[in-house]
């Protein structure tokens, strides 16, 4: 006989349990089992909450041609990293990832170095937007792309950017390829012309002077000059100092001074006016005043002569006009020699700068002419390697008819939302909480030890039983 619901007697053997024996097990055990569902199923829908949600952006491109179309190398070309990292330089990170914005803000504070802060934030938004990027094969030579991001507008941005950023860059690097000798010939001719005049630039600036060959021409005509001006000085100054010697020999045969008779004139002078006074009277009258005044002067005329007893001429010393003639030739001969002298100077110095140019010029002039003639036959070269480059490129334009078009079928598009998947995602969590609520109920059912129905003492004793009494007081 069993007791319901008294303490199960422990055995030393392990209760038999059927089908329904379990059931009533885990019944007993709801509680648990609710306790245990409830917050698994809140934890999981509270992270499938926080999950931003995502749109989807889609869009189709046909490529077409006149050979077979290769849609795997289009595809890979579409999601290839420089197309990536194009895109996203037309982007701002804060709106294209704001997380790695935040990220790298704080590391700038940090101080990690800019550059290579700037290249890695680059370097991750590409990886992300390589994550978000799908690529499959459509019907025909078409292909689709599709997007995800959490803002529809960034989205479809973002995969339009793409697309142009593909196109381009296959345009660069399919339709012209990048292995062209011949243009590879023109930048290394480019780099070499670019080399010699940083080094004619650079003796150029050490001369201080544009065209050394020139300047060192200049300076040789400038010089030849200088010397034919200071031989003619030295020539002049020469014939100036013997004309100062014969000038000073001059001077010391004559006197400064020299005796000189003055003749008294005094009665011509007496003549003249008596002549003048029968004029005046046989024109204005013996009456007139200028008679008068006439005749008072010839009085006075008369009384010097009587007082010096007739005409007395006079001998006094006077400068020599000669020896003050050679005396001014003298001082003007040495005036001259001065000049002469401070021009002689000023030539020699001249003289002296232009030839110390003239030996700077002359060292740096064999590596300027092998400069020079560098260039030229650099220049000529690239002049003979333009026609071959532009024959070139006509193969290349000629070769892009059969090279495979792109066409875009359906410009980029909102096509999906994350709705579905929120709900699916929440059913998912609702799943797995009651698969853990249903072990924990197992579990539970399996610790217990004692006799939960008649049939599990039947089972175990293997002993019928006649009946049940409850548990009383």
């Amino acid at each position: 006989m069993s007791m319901s619901g008294s303490q199960p007697r422990r055995t030393g053997r392990w209760p038999r349990r059927g089908a329904g024996d379990t059931a009533l097990l885990l019944w007993r055990a709801k509680w648990l089992m609710l306790v245990v569902f409830v917050p698994s199923f809140l934890i999981g829908a509270a992270a499938v909450m926080s999950v931003p949600q995502t749109v989807e952006a889609r869009t189709r491109l046909l490529v077409s041609g006149p050979e077979t179309v290769d849609l795997a190398r289009e595809m890979e070309l579409f999601g290839s990293v420089p197309v990536r990292e194009r895109t996203i330089s037309r982007f701002s990170m804060s709106r294209l990832y704001p997380g790695i914005e935040q990220a790298c803000r704080r590391a700038r504070k940090a101080g990690t170095g800019r550059e290579a802060l700037e290249q890695a934030c680059r370097n991750e938004a590409a990886i992300w937007l390589g994550r978000g990027l799908a690529l499959e094969p459509s019907s025909g030579s078409s292909f689709s792309a599709r997007f995800r991001h959490n803002d529809p507008g960034v989205a479809v941005e973002v995969l339009n950017a793409l697309t142009g950023a593909y196109l381009g860059y296959r345009d660069e690097h399919i339709q012209v390829p990048e292995d062209n000798p011949v243009r590879a010939k023109r930048r290394e001719l480019e780099a070499t012309r670019d080399r010699i005049a940083a080094d004619l630039a650079a003796l150029a600036g050490q001369a201080e002077v544009q065209d050394p060959e020139a300047e060192l021409t200049d300076t040789q005509i400038l010089l030849t000059a200088a010397k034919a001006e200071a031989v003619r000085a030295h020539a002049r100054a020469v014939q100036v100092n013997a004309e100062a010697d014969e000038f000073r020999e001059r001077l010391e045969g004559l006197e400064p001074e020299q005796f000189a008779f003055v003749e008294d004139t005094s009665a011509r002078t007496l003549m003249q006016l008596q002549a003048e006074r029968d004029k005046a009277i046989a024109t204005f009258g013996a009456d007139a005043g200028e008679v008068a005044a006439l005749e008072e002067r010839i009085a006075q005329a008369e009384a010097y002569l009587r007082s010096r007893g007739g005409m007395v001429g006079t001998a006094r010393r006077e400068p020599n006009p000669v020896y003050q003639d050679a005396e001014i030739a003298l001082a003007r001969v040495q005036a001259e020699a001065g000049a002469l002298a401070a021009q002689r100077q000023v030539l020699q110095r001249r003289i002296s700068a232009l030839e110390a140019r003239q030996a700077e010029l002359q060292a740096i002039l064999p590596a300027y002419r092998e400069l020079v003639l560098e260039r030229n036959i650099n220049g000529q070269a690239l002049i003979d390697l333009a026609g071959s480059e532009a024959e070139y490129d006509a193969a290349a334009v000629a070769g892009r008819e059969r090279l495979p078009v792109v066409t875009v079928l359906q410009p980029a598009e909102i096509v999906h939302a994350s709705h579905g998947d929120r709900a699916l995602r929440l059913l998912v969590c609702a799943g797995l909480a009651a698969l853990l609520a249903l072990m924990a109920g197992l579990l539970k059912s399996v610790l217990t030890l004692g006799f939960a129905t008649p049939g599990m003492v039947e089972r175990t004793l293997r002993l019928p039983v006649l009946g049940v009494v409850r548990r009383f007081r």
